[in-house]
This record gives structure tokens, C-alpha cells and sequence, in this order.
């Protein structure tokens, strides 16, 4: 929770005045609107990530003017994707792995089996990598918005 000296009205303009849609300016916001307060990210020149950190800002009245809530996620189709390939990924391999055994002849193809949750999380690993300062980042800039202490 960050307190800010501004009315939510206020906030609200600053955001949306600092922020951008497409491209232009460092911090980008959603495309599309809410009423009580909107998704920040950070806008990368060379490489755009799936996994990058966005800001869900809330704002409500409070404190010495505003509270905005801060909730630093991914976006919740690449959450639920990731979640999907790698619980597919893990069963797949559990149940390869079980049946392999029964045949010991053919453990042959087990690193190939474990290859394929591998690269789910090291593409899970470099997203989140890539995306490092983000969270530093956005929560700088929302501070330095908002005016808060």
C-alpha cells in the first residue's frame, strides 16, 4: 500500500499522463480502462516478454489522500499456459517414466522425456530473467507518480 498526498481523481490523471499506450514512453499502460485504477508495465526496446512483471494498480480513497494498492504478477494468460504445459509436462513424464520401467530395455528415451518439463521451466527461468528490474522499476515510477512517502 502506497499513501499518496493526491485525490484518487488526481492520481489517476498523473498515471495516465506519465504513461503510455503502445509506445513513446518508458512505462506503458492496459489498453483497456478500469475504474479504480489501471495495469502498469514496463516497455522493453528489444525484447518483448511474455513474463514481464506488470503493476495492477488500485486507487481508493484514504490515508492523506489515496491508497494504492500495488500487486506486482504476470499476466494471467501466460500464468495459466505455463501452469497448463507444466502440469502437462510433469504428468507425461511421470507416467513415461512409470511405464519405462516396466520395459528396461527401453530407459533409452527417459533424457528425451525429461526434456520436455525442462524447457517449460527454462522458459519459465528466462522470461523471469529478462524481467528482472521490472519490479524495481515499476514500483519506483509509481511512487515517484503518486508522490508518496
Amino acid at each position: 500500500m502506497l499513501d499518496s498526498p493526491l485525490s484518487p481523481d488526481d492520481c489517476r490523471k498523473a498515471l495516465e499522463t506519465e504513461t503510455g499506450t503502445f509506445w513513446g514512453r518508458p512505462v506503458l499502460r492496459g489498453l483497456i480502462p478500469r475504474s479504480d485504477g489501471m495495469i502498469l508495465r514496463a516497455r522493453h526496446t528489444f525484447v518483448n516478454n511474455s513474463f514481464q512483471t506488470l503493476a495492477d494498480v488500485k486507487l481508493q480513497p484514504g490515508g492523506h489522500g489515496t491508497l494504492a494498492e500495488v500487486t506486482l504478477r504476470t499476466s494471467y494468460p501466460v500464468s495459466g499456459f505455463i501452469s497448463l504445459w507444466l502440469g502437462f509436462a510433469i504428468v507425461f513424464s511421470l507416467f513415461t517414466l512409470v511405464t519405462a520401467t516396466a520395459h528396461l530395455n527401453e530407459l533409452g528415451f527417459v533424457p528425451f522425456v525429461l526434456l520436455f518439463p525442462a524447457f517449460g521451466f527454462g522458459l519459465l527461468a528466462l522470461g523471469r530473467l529478462l524481467s528482472l528490474g521490472d519490479r524495481d522499476s515499476l514500483l519506483g515510477f509509481i511512487r515517484m507518480v503518486l508522490s508518496t512517502e
